[in-house]
């Protein structure tokens, strides 16, 4: 794995005169406005399908220029920007094939990326997996936010053949913006992603549903913050998560394996009444949780 740190700013020489956002979500939402806090800064074209969203990217600064059609949107532009859930992105690049360049890099912000690096070979220009490890339960322009970048980590995956050059553009691209890259193969990213974001979403997800079966007046009276935290994540997008998990089903069913086999160890023990042991269970997971936050 490869780290570069963010540099707060392009210099002119290394900046795309035109940048593309396609799908202005919170995410490309606030790629734009984070755009437009660069100094001698890109000019950001943007693509939404509904015209309410068009007319808010302009009053919210987000965009230059907005577009009906994804391929206005990318004609001309040096980088191209797809925020769209996972599974939308290759057709919709296709279309897009006729206005986007040979020398053009294109890349997307999705927490998938083995699907994707098989999928955009049909497309010209040189596509390279982003991941930026940010973003919110809430979706929508309104919820974008100038700042979501900001010292974040994006995880950049290139594969053996791509253009040094290219993932060079692109690294400093979101550097641009005050995020640091990292660099790993699409195969290592979905497979710590699964255990890392995939699975604690579906988890969410579960002891959601698993509540709401329950007696709901009982329930919503005695909800602290323990259920209000582990079901947040539950909150988000149907849409963008069933692209998530179509799109890495293997490495989080390997996740999910995983996970069954532990509370399946840690069942026994409760029927066992081996209290001790289930002590021990949970002192070795508050260790291990302040380990993996630092």
């Amino acid at each position: 794995m490869c780290r570069n740190a963010g540099r707060g700013a392009f210099e002119m020489n290394d900046t795309p005169e035109r940048v593309a956002i396609v799908g202005l979500g919170l995410m490309g939402g606030s790629l734009g406005l984070a755009l437009k806090q660069v100094s001698g800064g890109p000019v950001v074209a943007a693509y939404a399908r509904r015209e309410e969203t068009r007319k808010m990217a302009l009053q919210r600064g987000a965009a230059d220029e907005v577009f009906d059609d994804p391929a206005a949107a990318c004609s001309g532009a040096r980088l191209v920007v797809f925020c769209l859930p996972v599974l939308a992105i290759p057709p919709i690049a296709v279309t897009c094939a006729g206005s986007i360049s040979d020398s053009t890099v294109t890349t997307d912000v999705g927490s998938t990326k083995e699907h994707l690096s098989r999928s955009m070979h049909d497309v010209p220009g040189t596509f390279i997996g982003s991941h930026p490890i940010c973003g919110s339960e809430k979706t929508g322009l309104e919820r974008a936010r100038a700042d979501l970048y900001l010292e974040s980590v994006v995880v950049l995956t290139p594969l053996p053949g791509t253009n040094p050059a290219a993932t060079g553009t692109l690294s400093r691209f979101w550097q641009s913006i005050g995020a640091t890259t990292v660099e790993m193969s699409p195969k290592q990213h979905d497979g710590t992603m699964a255990a890392t974001s995939h699975l604690p979403h579906l988890v969410s997800a579960m002891i959601a549903q698993l509540a709401g079966d329950s007696d709901l007046q009982n329930v919503r009276q005695l909800s602290g913050s323990g259920i209000r935290d582990m079901t947040r994540l539950a909150d988000g997008s149907p849409e963008i998560w069933h692209d998530i998990v179509a799109s890495n089903s293997d490495s989080i069913a390997r996740e999910l394996d995983r996970l069954s086999a532990l509370s399946g160890k840690v069942k026994e023990l409760i029927l066992k009444k081996d209290f001790p042991a289930v002590q021990r269970f949970l002192e070795e997971s508050r260790r291990a949780r302040r380990e993996l936050l630092g």
